[in-house]
């Protein structure tokens, strides 16, 4: 009988001590936090759209919403780079409303101040109570596409070698028209030599370049159509046409900065 009491006020000690050490629910989060939400941004101007960018910047809240607005101060940190006539912000303070997790600023950028190709950023700092200093700071980089709008196809003239895959390489040059800047000649396509051929540049950001149908003399009394599309790169002269010619597809890429124009035949040789 005594066993049994002494087993049984063992076992009501070990109930009480798992009692006592029960885990209750997980404490609430109370410290706030606060910061961007995000610490790298990109805005990009295409050359296709011509408009501005308004981009928004969150500011978030970490933890338990508060009863009473937070507000923030931000700053624009002298690394950044981007002019102050590229870009504006929509002020310097930034709310977190009460019982709220976001506030927000703004910031517009300019693409008309922005040549093609070029790349700024702006570096945005924040201060106030409790930010995370892993999220106190974020760039805004802005960049805009490479390209560069002809008013003439000079850019593409000149003597170049022509590599014609399967055949061998031959001398061809290109002239620019007497009367429409944006055509240019090439006067020994194919290596007949006895017809150019004529290609128009359209002159706009879609930068196209078309072959309109010729008649090309292969000498010998033996003639073909030529018709021809392809896209060009006004920054660096270049460009890739694609023609019907000859029984078949005609791929032509044409680069001045090698002085090479390459001509692939995917059908038969001449």
């Amino acid at each position: 009988m005594k066993k049994i009491i002494k087993y049984l006020f063992a076992l009501l000690g070990v109930i009480f001590f798992m009692a006592a050490c029960e885990v209750n629910d997980p404490p609430t989060w109370t410290k706030v936090v606060t910061g961007f939400e995000e610490t790298d941004i990109l805005v990009y101007f295409n050359k296709e759209d011509g408009l501005d960018r308004t981009q928004s910047i969150k500011v978030m809240l970490i933890g338990k919403q508060q009863k009473n607005p937070i507000d923030l101060t931000v700053s624009i940190d002298e690394s950044s780079t981007a002019d102050a006539a590229q870009f504006d912000l929509s002020g310097t303070a930034v709310t977190i409303p009460a019982n709220s997790n976001y506030g927000e600023i703004e910031i517009d950028c300019y693409r008309d101040e922005f040549v093609p190709g070029e790349v700024q950023t702006v570096v945005l700092n924040l201060t106030g109570n409790d930010i995370g200093p892993e999220f106190q700071t974020v760039t805004i980089t802005i960049e805009k596409e490479l390209f560069c709008p002809i008013t003439d196809a000079s850019n593409f003239i000149g003597d170049y070698i022509c590599t014609e895959i399967g055949y061998t390489d031959y001398p061809c040059t290109f002239t620019q028209d007497g009367v429409d800047p944006l055509k240019i000649w090439n006067d020994n396509f194919y290596d007949w030599g006895a017809d150019p051929l004529y290609y128009i540049l359209s002159g706009d950001l879609d930068q196209i370049i078309t072959v309109p149908a010729q008649t090309i003399n292969y000498g010998g009394g033996y003639t073909d159509t030529c018709t021809g599309s392809g896209y060009y790169d006004g920054c660096k002269g270049t460009f890739h046409v694609v023609y019907s010619f000859d029984g078949g597809t005609v791929i032509h890429d044409f680069n001045p900065a090698t002085k090479k124009s390459t001509i692939v035949h995917l059908k038969k040789g001449k």
